[in-house]
């Protein structure tokens, strides 16, 4: 029993005759996760067996895989469609050309399977990505978010299970998020210009681990991994995010802003990391350098000045007054949990007023 999982993994039926594999509880569909088809339907259906899909003349039925299946489903069982009605069904060995079990090649499926598995959990805990979005990655991976198809995977009854933005193709992972047109839009529009057309046939698990090993076919040097993955990141989130907005608001958000807060979060994200890394390493501050670009007020006058710095976890605030000689009258620093640059940035100049409140200087 302990193997099962293993064996899982390789072991599915070669269609032949049909009368032995049963559509939607064994595997069957190589191309497909784990093996399985995924329903169209939403309703129980009287057909169970493969074989049940043949014709009256004992010839199979090529226009049925759109109205049982959802889409990618019904098109990698339309490319690998191999039945023989001659043949008897036979549980074959996938990954090899005999189709025979090997011990040796389930041990190197399972050792290379659970690197490349350890390796991307490691890549998303260890990025710099927010602790939110690690979360909804980690939801995704997992097949865990409430999309329609696995909603009904869970035994839930849907009137519709179509994508909400009007492709016409069942809501899965796979689509939502790559295939979509709204998905496809902001994945071209990308600074990478990602196609995702040649990965139809892959597992929501198997792209997201593209995204943090670079596939050749994606046009992504090395040196923009990491830079690549928390665009990536934040673009699926987005995706997400506009998903929620259509299913729970009732209308559609403007797609044309989308690739613009995509850009905008990811500046913000660079310049929090950026920040990050120089507090760690900080260095010491001649005032002097900023006295040489300083710009003096009229005499008489006190000049305040204000600035903020974003860190992951929020952000500093530091408001200096000064006289038309430089003179430093007042240094504070304060702290915020705010990391928004343009919401800091207004906290500093509202802390500026307030430190000349105090000290009851009116002319400013």
């Amino acid at each position: 029993m302990k193997t099962k999982p293993l064996l899982a993994k390789g072991l599915c039926f070669r269609v032949g005759r049909g009368d032995s594999v049963n559509i939607w509880e064994d595997r069957w569909v190589p191309n497909l996760p784990n093996f399985l088809s995924k329903p169209r339907i939403t309703s129980e259906s009287t057909i169970g067996m493969v074989s049940s899909l043949k014709l009256s003349n004992d010839q199979w039925n090529h226009d049925w895989p759109e109205s049982l299946f959802e889409y990618e489903s019904a098109k990698c069982i339309k490319e690998n469609f191999w039945a023989n009605n001659d043949q008897a069904d036979k549980i074959i060995w996938i990954g090899i050309k005999s189709g025979s079990f090997k011990v040796k090649l389930a041990y190197n499926m399972d050792v290379e399977g659970e690197v490349r598995n350890e390796q991307w959990w490691k890549f998303l805990w260890e990025s710099r990505i927010h602790k939110r979005t690690k979360f909804f990655l980690w939801n995704l991976t997992n097949v865990g978010l409430p999309l329609f198809s696995n909603l009904i995977f869970r035994g839930l009854s849907l009137d519709n299970v179509e994508c909400p933005h009007g492709c016409q193709a069942v809501e899965t992972e796979l689509h939502l998020f790559f295939h979509c047109k709204i998905a496809k839009r902001l994945w071209f529009v990308s600074p990478w210009g990602i196609r995702w057309k040649s990965f139809d046939n892959h597992d929501i698990f198997t792209l997201l681990k593209c995204i943090s090993n670079l596939e050749a076919s994606l046009p992504v040097h090395q040196e923009d991994k990491a830079n690549f993955f928390m665009f990536s990141a934040l673009t699926l989130e987005h995706i997400w995010w506009i998903h929620n907005k259509v299913i729970h608001g009732g209308r559609a958000e403007s797609f044309e802003l989308a690739p613009e807060v995509v850009m905008k979060r990811f500046k913000e994200l660079k310049n929090a990391i950026r920040h990050d890394v120089s507090d760690k390493h900080p260095q010491t501050i001649d005032i002097n350098c900023f006295l040489s670009g300083w710009r003096k007020p009229p005499e008489g006058v006190i000049k305040l000045n204000s600035d903020a710095t974003i860190r992951t976890s929020g952000s500093h605030l530091t408001v200096i007054a000064r006289t038309s000689r430089g003179n430093v009258l007042h240094i504070q620093a304060f702290k915020s949990n705010v990391n928004v640059l343009e919401i800091t940035e207004l906290k500093a100049i509202l802390k500026a007023i307030q430190v000349a409140k105090f000290f009851n200087w009116s002319n400013i």
